[in-house]
């Protein structure tokens, strides 16, 4: 009876002592800092090491100027992919292919109408050489013309003076001024067909076969811009990350299906904390881990730092990931003869008070 009376009263005891050890346990973090590094930790807020000023943050490898994500321009079935994560291909190699029946045939039209056009172009400067060849006819059957009636002038006055001499007839003076009335009607005839012939300005039928030209060009080249906007090509020289597209699939500009990689050298994109951007600047050596792996390790310099404070450029869903925080972010490049980096690894850095060496930064 006694033992079941201790046994109950230690009992109650224990929530007492519970919470008394959870206190000193808090008292003994507090007088360490071990609850400071903690919660550092865990807000990822780069620790304050005034020893030797170095500066803590968190960032990911990728590439000078950035990954590139792809996405077609238009929507439409695919109908074929070309490229499988890992490849490398070359600028303006195609990935992915949407079927385009509709968009070859509207270029087949509009090939077909640039050949008309310019057969009509052609047309066109051969009716001006005929039109000035034409002209060059009239104003010879002018000539023709005037110098008919010239002679018939004379021949009309020669028979007059005859006629007074009564040597002809006067019928035959009669004949003859009929003769030149007819003579002076063909003369303005042809005079009137060659202001007939200059009312048709060849010069214009020319520019009009000019403009019909250029439009149907237009739209050729609208056609091959719509054909091409049915394949994603690559930007540049440089490597396929991802691919997220398969033969049959509906796709639409959006988000992008293809992440490419341009080839220019791997950096570190690192984020420091506000508290601590002026402890950052060009030319300082980092040492940079990965974030996951231990054991593994890198060194570099930082090649710039922003001169803009803002959010994070990449919102993580991680566990204690800090994603209200704003932060400047700084470009640090890998010193040569090291391990291999991959896009995306996520990296801590430290960032020391050492200066690297004038001809590596």
């Amino acid at each position: 009876m006694i033992r079941l009376w201790s046994m109950i009263h230690q009992a109650r005891r224990l929530p007492t002592l519970v919470v008394l050890g959870a206190v000193i346990f808090l008292a003994s973090l507090l007088s360490t800092g071990g609850l400071a590094t903690a919660w550092s930790e865990r807000d990822q807020s780069p620790p304050e090491l005034s020893a030797d000023r170095k500066v803590v943050g968190f960032g990911h490898v990728d590439v000078d100027g950035g990954t590139v994500p792809l996405s077609p321009a238009i929507a439409g079935q695919v109908e074929g992919v070309l490229v499988k994560e890992g490849d490398r291909v070359k600028g303006g190699e195609p990935l992915v292919r949407l079927k385009s029946v509709h968009a070859q045939a509207q270029l087949a039209e509009a090939e077909a109408a640039v050949e008309h056009a310019e057969l009509q172009r052609k047309q066109a400067d051969r009716a001006a050489e005929e039109q000035s060849i034409r002209r060059k006819l009239q104003e010879q059957a002018i000539r023709s013309a005037a110098s008919k009636l010239d002679a018939g002038q004379r021949e009309v006055a020669h028979l007059s003076n005859l006629a007074g001499d009564d040597v002809v007839p006067a019928e035959r003076v009669k004949i003859g001024r009929d003769v030149e009335v007819n003579l002076r009607a063909a003369l303005e005839a042809e005079q009137l067909k060659l202001r007939q012939l200059d009312l048709v300005d060849s010069r214009e039928t020319v520019q009009l076969a000019d403009l019909a030209l250029r439009l149907a060009r237009a739209k050729r080249d609208q056609a091959e811009d719509y054909l091409a906007r049915h394949t994603i090509t690559a930007p540049a020289d440089g490597l396929v990350l991802r691919v997220m597209l398969s033969p049959g699939q509906m796709t639409a500009p959006g988000p992008a299906p293809i992440w490419f990689a341009p080839d220019r050298i791997k950096i570190i994109r690192c984020e420091i904390d506000q508290a601590f951007a002026d402890r950052v600047e060009k030319g300082r050596v980092a040492e940079i881990f990965d974030d996951r792996a231990a054991g593994q390790s890198w060194t570099g310099v930082v090649e710039r730092c922003g001169d803009w404070i803002a959010p994070r450029r990449s919102v993580l869903d991680e566990p204690f990931q800090r994603n209200d925080v704003r932060t400047l972010e700084c470009v640090i490049t890998l010193d040569p003869g090291q391990p291999e980096v991959r896009i995306g690894q996520r990296m801590r850095v430290v960032i020391t008070n050492r200066l690297a060496p004038v001809a590596q930064r």
